[in-house]
């Protein structure tokens, strides 16, 4: 999906993984669709100067983040609206149905509606990445 790293917050340490990775540089961007307040903090820190923060999640309380780190890293900060939504979804439209991304590995699941309960818990659980519904049941 063009990303040369994925960093999974609740297993590994942000910051001490990507420095491991990148040495002080930092990463170009960071994205959160957790909301959560130490995840937006251990990003901050692994950002680089310049860098952007592009905030995804949605925090369920208020949080608390210190302003001042961002202003003199020069964060350029982008939240979940601050994108061009129509223009976005018939860019994306044209390039699906132009064959021009392919998307079926995000598919990790196939399943028949009759096997739902057990792709709600494979999903809950964590052990599947997108689950596609099947009316008709499961084709390979």
């Amino acid at each position: 999906m063009g990303a040369d790293e994925c960093v999974n917050a609740a297993d590994d340490s942000v910051y001490e993984t990507v420095r491991s990775l990148l040495g002080e540089r930092g990463v170009d961007v960071a994205i959160d669709y957790s909301g959560q307040a130490s995840a937006l903090k251990a990003l901050i820190q692994s950002i680089t100067q310049g860098g952007e923060l592009r905030l995804m999640g949605v925090p369920s309380q208020e949080i608390s983040l210190n302003l001042e780190e961002w202003l003199f890293k020069g964060l350029v900060v982008r939240g979940l609206h601050g994108r061009r939504l129509f223009e976005t979804w018939e860019r994306s439209t044209t390039l699906l149905a132009n064959g021009r991304v392919d998307l079926s590995s995000l598919v990790s699941h196939r399943v028949a509606l009759s096997d739902a309960q057990d792709a709600f818990e494979m999903a809950l659980n964590g052990k599947s990445l997108k689950i596609l519904f099947e009316p008709n049941g499961a084709c390979a």
